[in-house]
């Protein structure tokens, strides 16, 4: 349970009490907060439905709004720094400027595309079957538990070595089941959802490995934000 609460710290701005408890640990929760976002989403949509059933386009935007409201922001700020830093060529000046609280023209596209682009596609998703959606950020901070296992910390300090230098191959197993689990409830949709998102993922893993010798905490928001673009455009087409 202190691992579950840990978890829900890390990943939104739900504060409920203080524990103490291992954070890399708390990596086997990750599906399950992500599994809370989607029940958001649900909720949000049978709310919306009932009063202004044909607006799909504002019902994205809210479900949109209440994900970056509940995580402060926290993922797509790691997006924006992220894609900051590919304006550099030498590793250590890619790690300076994700460390630099500024945003520039790279980072600021970055999160302009990616709001937008979550919005068409829910809108767009809203048309068909909603309930897949519900597994998307289960499946995105999944993802997130494969990069800390699989990598090791790119920079001395960080708020993500904490979770990263004692992350586990069992924490990504339990991880993975849970995530697993979760995509089942959601039939063929999924499953497949599941492992398009392990395919783009390995491929972020060799891409993050080469350019950063490993992983940082806004990288690991990245994972989550280009994993869920990638997810729900599936979706939506």
């Amino acid at each position: 349970m202190k691992a579950l609460i840990v978890a829900f710290h890390t990943l939104t701005i739900i504060r409920i009490k203080e524990v103490e408890a291992d954070f890399s640990d708390s990596l086997v929760y990750f599906p399950v907060v992500g599994l809370f976002f989607g029940s958001v989403f649900l909720m949000i949509y049978f709310l919306w439905k009932r009063f202004l059933p044909d607006w799909n386009l504002g019902l994205s935007f809210v479900i949109l709004l209440s994900e970056i409201i509940l995580t402060g922001g926290l993922h797509i700020d790691g997006l924006s720094d992220f894609a900051d830093s590919l304006g550099a060529s030498k590793r250590e000046e890619k790690l300076r400027i994700m460390e630099d609280p500024s945003i520039g023209v790279f980072g600021s596209c970055a999160v302009f595309l990616d709001l937008i682009l979550r919005i068409i596609a829910i809108s767009r998703i809203l048309s068909d079957d909603i309930t897949p959606i519900v597994a998307v950020p289960a499946i995105s901070r999944c993802m997130m538990v494969d990069m800390c296992v699989s990598l090791p910390y790119a920079k001395k300090e960080g708020t993500g070595k904490a979770f990263v230098i004692g992350a586990q191959e069992k924490h990504r197993l339990y991880a993975f089941l849970i995530c697993i689990t979760i995509c089942i409830f959601f039939g063929t949709k999924g499953i497949m959802l599941f492992f398009i998102s392990v395919f783009a993922n390995q491929l972020l893993k060799l891409f993050f490995k080469k350019e950063f010798k490993g992983i940082t905490g806004d990288l690991l928001g990245s994972t989550n934000e280009i994993i869920t673009m990638l997810l729900l455009f599936f979706l939506a087409i």
